[in-house]
């Protein structure tokens, strides 16, 4: 979508929804599972008669929250839909959010934020916030020795 697009949605008041400005807003380890989710609205559309009152089944955002993958639809038609939405968005607690992995996933907490990383890519986001902001996540500060000496 152009700039001009989105500058004739908002003169006419046709707001857009935070898909179609942002996509798909998750790192590429969680890209699979958002294919498989537009996949299962596809085929609900393809299959079911779009409801006279909402129109098709749409995405309106598909995201990171709090560690967790979100999809939120402009309506849940079905239960059998909605429930494979969520398993879908649950299915994203065991898949490492950056590489795709599900050997050794958890959710973190890092620099305040929740993501749901594999061990090697949580240890690179510290590597890089050390080389960042010389200090580690847990708050500890980097001396000369390369060990860590607790801040007070």
């Amino acid at each position: 979508m152009t700039t001009e697009d989105v500058q004739e949605k908002i003169h006419g008041c046709d707001l857009l929804t935070p898909f179609e400005l942002f996509d798909v807003e998750c790192d590429k380890g969680w890209y699979p599972l958002a294919k498989k989710a537009i996949a299962a609205v596809v085929r609900y559309n393809g299959i079911n008669q779009c409801d006279p009152d909402f129109g098709p089944v749409e995405f309106s955002q598909i995201k990171e929250k709090y560690g967790k993958l979100c999809l939120y639809l402009n309506y849940y038609p079905s239960v059998e839909l909605e429930n494979e939405i969520r398993a879908i968005e649950d299915e994203s607690l065991n898949i490492c959010e950056h590489c795709g992995s599900t050997e050794n996933v958890k959710r973190r907490t890092i620099r305040g934020w929740i993501y749901t990383y594999c061990d090697n890519c949580a240890a690179i986001e510290e590597k890089r916030f050390n080389k960042f902001y010389g200090k580690s996540i847990s708050g500890e500060k980097e001396n000369k020795e390369g060990t860590n000496k607790e801040t007070t």
